[in-house]
């Protein structure tokens, strides 16, 4: 992760996981959001997506069958929208369930 510093230059902070297939590991990080003030991180190799707190402790695990790439928040923050790399398509995936 990076930071804007003071001299509006930016700077490593921390990584985040690691490579595996435990939760709060990564098989091919492939997109990264936040939706509720929490990290979100799809996973190319290991089809699914994981929500993390923004320090990286996994709170849930969502295995996919389809290869989930690059992923963003909706504006409203209820839905996650997910490029399906297997089907060329997006795939809107509900949130109601993802709480801190």
């Amino acid at each position: 992760m990076f930071a804007l510093g003071d001299d509006d230059q930016m700077h490593f902070q921390r990584t985040i996981g690691r490579k595996g297939d435990e939760a709060g590991r990564f098989l091919e990080p492939w997109g990264v959001t936040f939706l509720r003030g929490l990290l979100v991180v799809s996973e190319r190799r290991g089809k699914r997506v994981q929500v993390l707190m923004p320090g990286g402790a996994p709170l849930q695990v969502v295995p996919l069958d389809w290869v989930p790439c690059g992923l963003c928040a909706s504006a409203s923050g209820d839905r996650l929208l997910v490029a399906d790399f297997s089907e060329g398509n997006v795939r809107a995936i509900t949130c109601h369930s993802v709480t801190k």
